[in-house]
This record gives C-alpha cells, sequence and structure tokens, in this order.
C-alpha cells in the first residue's frame, strides 16, 4: 500500500521532469541535481534522484523553480516558504545548495559555482536606492545560518562565512573565516 501511495504521490512531478528535460538549462539541471545527492548522501541517480529531490527538498524545488523559471509547478509541489531569489539565474553559478532556506534572501550582482547558503541568511543591497550595491560572491563560498552580506563588496573564492557574521567589507583572502565578535556581557 505505501508503495502505491508513493508512486501515486510521484504523479504529481510528471510536469517537473518534462521539465527538467526539455529544459534549455538541461546541463545545469543535471549538475545541480547530482551535487545536491551527492551533498546529501543520496544514492539514486537520473529521473529516481531528481524525483526523490523534488518529494524531498523544498529548497531544492525552489531552486528548481528558479533555474527554469516554471513557478506554475508550485501548484503541483510548494516550494521552500520565505526563500527569495532577487538575482537572474544566469548571475548564479552552477552547483548553488541550499541548506533548511527558510527566511533566505539572495540578491546579488554575481556569485560563483558551487556555492552553499544556509537558513536566515540576507545576502543584498544595503540601501533602497539604485546604486549598484549588490555583493559579488566567489566560487565555493559557504554562507552559514544567520549570516548578512551587504553592499558593494567582493567575496573572494572558497571563503566561509560564519553563523551570525555580518559581511559589509570586501573579504579579498581567499580559503578566508568570517566571525562575528565573541559573546559578551554587557549588563546583569
Amino acid at each position: 500500500m505505501s508503495k502505491l501511495l508513493s508512486v501515486l504521490f510521484s504523479l504529481r512531478l510528471i510536469p517537473h521532469i518534462c521539465v527538467f528535460y526539455t529544459s534549455a538549462h538541461k546541463d545545469l539541471l543535471i549538475y545541480e541535481r547530482d551535487r545536491w545527492l551527492q551533498s546529501h548522501g543520496l544514492t539514486k541517480r537520473g529521473c529516481r534522484g531528481l524525483l526523490l529531490l523534488l518529494n524531498s527538498y523544498r529548497e531544492y524545488r525552489s531552486l528548481f523553480y528558479f533555474r527554469t523559471k516554471a513557478t506554475w509547478l508550485s501548484f503541483f509541489a510548494k516550494p521552500q516558504n520565505n526563500l527569495e531569489f532577487y538575482s537572474e539565474s544566469n548571475q548564479i553559478g552552477r552547483g548553488l545548495i541550499i541548506w533548511h532556506g527558510f527566511s533566505t534572501v539572495i540578491n546579488v550582482e554575481s556569485m560563483g559555482e558551487d556555492c552553499e547558503i544556509w537558513q536566515n541568511v540576507t545576502i543584498g543591497k544595503s540601501s533602497t536606492d539604485n546604486l549598484p550595491n549588490r555583493p559579488h560572491i566567489g566560487n565555493r563560498v559557504k554562507v552559514t545560518a544567520n549570516s548578512v552580506v551587504i553592499g558593494n563588496i567582493v567575496i573572494a573564492d572558497d571563503v566561509t562565512i560564519a553563523a551570525g557574521a555580518v559581511a559589509v567589507k570586501n573579504i579579498p583572502d581567499e580559503g578566508a573565516i568570517i566571525v562575528s565578535q565573541p559573546s559578551r556581557i554587557i549588563a546583569r
């Protein structure tokens, strides 16, 4: 009975599979599918792996809708709540992984390949004016939980922005780890 329910539940994803295999960005979608499967330790490949990701990970669905511009698919399977993309798909390099993407905003001038973003992250403008003040983020950058990256800044390759850190200045050192100040008691 549970196998039958699983098959019936997966039928709602047939439009997703059609979009996946007919997309002009098929190579990008295949790369991201395989990267998500590998990073989550999942062994299924091909169409079965795609079904697993679409069924199990709202963050993946959100990224899939963003890449394909097929937001109408959200009628069949909801994306992650409060995960917002304000950049164009070609401004974000392939291989983006979003871990628990709730309450996350991604608004970059450019982002390199194989980046990772956690929950409650804000990446974007430092003000509401029309100046070009969005970040340029390198390859393999990790922006972890509760972090903020704002303004017209450049983040080098392989940088990790640790939980709760605020990046408002250029980070030119490859491999740097950015942390906020240590906690301290200010009143008793």
